[in-house]
Parts: structure tokens; sequence; C-alpha cells
């Protein structure tokens, strides 16, 4: 069984551990891809020098800010507040956060640094 073989094999576990009550995808997924790359005969030291520290904390502190704003009801205020706006239409309320998000683009784009 070849590397590339292996990697799909994992892939696939992955996936059908998502069937599981409790199981974290990104965490799972992240101790496969040592394992992977432990396997592939790539030096333990090297696979963590290549472990991007600075987007993982960015990951983790994106994930606490969503986790508070979930537990202090600013998420749901925001829902009700979009659903109130598209009069519970489902289909208009992620059309409503496409039409933002580009919006909060474009206003990006002009801000200079």
């Amino acid at each position: 069984m070849t590397l590339a073989d292996i990697s799909i094999l994992v892939l696939i576990l992955l996936f059908a551990g998502t069937a599981l009550k409790g199981f974290n995808l990104g965490l799972g997924a992240f101790a496969a891809a040592f394992g992977v790359s432990v396997l592939a005969g790539i030096d333990v030291e090297k696979v963590i020098e290549a472990f991007p520290g600075d987007f993982f904390i960015m990951i983790v502190g994106v994930t606490a800010l969503f986790g508070v704003a979930h537990l202090n009801g600013t998420l749901d205020w925001m829902l009700d507040g979009i659903l109130r706006l598209v009069r519970s239409n489902a289909t208009l309320a992620s059309i409503f956060h496409g039409v933002a998000r580009a919006r909060d683009s474009r206003a990006a784009e002009r801000i200079r640094f």
C-alpha cells in the first residue's frame, strides 16, 4: 500500500468519524496529518516546524470569539434580526449574508493602510 493509498484511507476514515457524536474533524485531521507525515518518513521536528502556529492561534481566537458570542446571545440576536429583515425566508437569509460580505469586502478595499 502506497503512502497515497494510506492518505486516502485516512481521509475516508476521518469523514466516517464525523458520524460519531462529539467527533471533532479538525482535531482528527490534525492528528492524522501528523501521523501520515511520520509514516512518510518526515522527521518529527520538521513536521512540528512546518506547523503554522500563527494560524492556529487565529483559529483558536475566532473559535473563542464565536463561543462567547453564542453564550451571551449575540448570535441569536443577529440571526433574529436577519430573519426579521427577510421575513423568515431562509433562502433570502443566505443571500443577505452574501451581499453583506460583498459590501464589507468592497468597503475594505477603499481603506488605505
